[in-house]
C-alpha cells in the first residue's frame, strides 16, 4: 500500500535525479549562462506537479502522464540545455516540437477526462488537444522570442540568419522560419496523436485503456 501511494512520484525522483547530473555536466564542462541554470532548477520541479496535483484535486492521474511530462523536461531541458543535443543532433528542435504536439495533446486529452469531459464526443476532445498543444507551442514561441533579448540568447535563430543574409548579400531565409517550422512539426506531432486514437479505437482502445484511460472512460468517449 506504501509502495502505490509513492509510485505517482517515482519519475519525479528519476527525472529529478536526471536533471541533478545535467546541472552537474552543464557546470563541470563550463556552462555560465544564468538561464540555463535557471531552466535547469525549474526542470526540477516540473514532475513534481502531476502528483501534487493529484494530491490537491484528489484524483487518479495515470502513471503514462507523469513519464510524459518527465520525459519533455528530460529532451526539452537537460538535453537541450545541458548536453546540448543541439549541437549534435541534426534537426533536433525539430524532433523536440514535434514529439511536443504527441505528448502535448496527450496530456491535454488525459486532462479533459479528468474534468468530466468523457461526456463529450471523440471529435470534440481531439479538437480541443489540438487547439490546446497549438496554443501552447504558441506561447513557448513568445517565450523564445522574449528570451532573444538576453545576451548570448538566440533560440530562434534569427540572429544566424540575418548575419548570413548580410554577409551573403541577399535574403536567403526568412527570419521567421524557425517559429513556423516549429508549429508546423508541433501541428504534426498532435496530428499523429489524433491518427493513434482513431487506430487504437479499431482495436478496442487497447493501448489507450493501458496507457491514458480507465476502461470505463474510454467505453463513455469511444
Amino acid at each position: 500500500m506504501k509502495f502505490k501511494k509513492l509510485t505517482p512520484w517515482i519519475p519525479t525522483f528519476a527525472f529529478g535525479a536526471v536533471t541533478l547530473i545535467a546541472i552537474a555536466y552543464y557546470a563541470a564542462t563550463g556552462g555560465t549562462q544564468a538561464t540555463t541554470y535557471i531552466q535547469l532548477v525549474i526542470a526540477l520541479v516540473i514532475p513534481a506537479i502531476v502528483p501534487v496535483l493529484g494530491i490537491i484535486t484528489k484524483k487518479h492521474y495515470p502513471l503514462a502522464l507523469s513519464l510524459m511530462v518527465g520525459i519533455l523536461v528530460l529532451f526539452g531541458l537537460d538535453c537541450a540545455k545541458a548536453f546540448n543535443f543541439y549541437s549534435f543532433v541534426p534537426e533536433y528542435d525539430k524532433y523536440l516540437h514535434s514529439f511536443f504536439g504527441l505528448a502535448g495533446s496527450a496530456i491535454i486529452y488525459i486532462f479533459v477526462l479528468r474534468w468530466n469531459g468523457g461526456s463529450m464526443k471523440p471529435l470534440g476532445i481531439m479538437f480541443i488537444a489540438f487547439i490546446g498543444v497549438m496554443g501552447l507551442g504558441a506561447i513557448w514561441e513568445v517565450l523564445e522570442y522574449y528570451c532573444s533579448f538576453i545576451p548570448g540568447e538566440d533560440p530562434q535563430g534569427v540572429w544566424g540568419v540575418i548575419d548570413a543574409a548580410i554577409e551573403s548579400g541577399q535574403r536567403s531565409i526568412n527570419p521567421m522560419y524557425d517559429t513556423i517550422e516549429d508549429l508546423l512539426v508541433t501541428m504534426i506531432g498532435s496530428a499523429a496523436f489524433i491518427l493513434w486514437y482513431y487506430v487504437d479505437c479499431l482495436f478496442d482502445g487497447k493501448s489507450f485503456k493501458k496507457l491514458f484511460t480507465a476502461n470505463e472512460e474510454f467505453s463513455e468517449i469511444k
